[in-house]
């Protein structure tokens, strides 16, 4: 998830189920996937990291943001129990 960005209602730190319901929830009513490209994935033990090419629009400006990103999952007995995406966080600011 991106850092907290107070002009961005769905950053910051999430924990739990109804958390992570809530971001995409929130995510997809202020923005719409234009662009989502996985190029590769990486996995070793418990870690699995994704990375690719994404671009959101934004509805309350009608600005687009695109960047690379990388997310980087911990996976438990088959559960997400940890996620961080790496992003640029400036071009999304910049959209809002």
């Amino acid at each position: 998830m991106l850092p907290s960005i107070s002009t961005i209602p769905f950053t910051g730190p999430k924990q739990g189920r109804n958390a992570v319901a809530e971001f995409f929830s929130t995510m997809s009513e202020h923005q719409e996937p234009q662009i989502f490209e996985v190029h590769g994935m990486v996995a070793e033990g418990d870690q699995v990291v994704a990375h690719g090419h994404y671009r959101w629009q934004v509805k309350t400006t009608d600005r687009s943001w695109e960047s690379e990103f990388s997310h980087h999952f911990t996976v438990r007995e088959g559960q997400i129990t940890k996620f961080q995406e790496y992003t640029d966080s400036a071009a999304a600011m910049a959209a809002y």
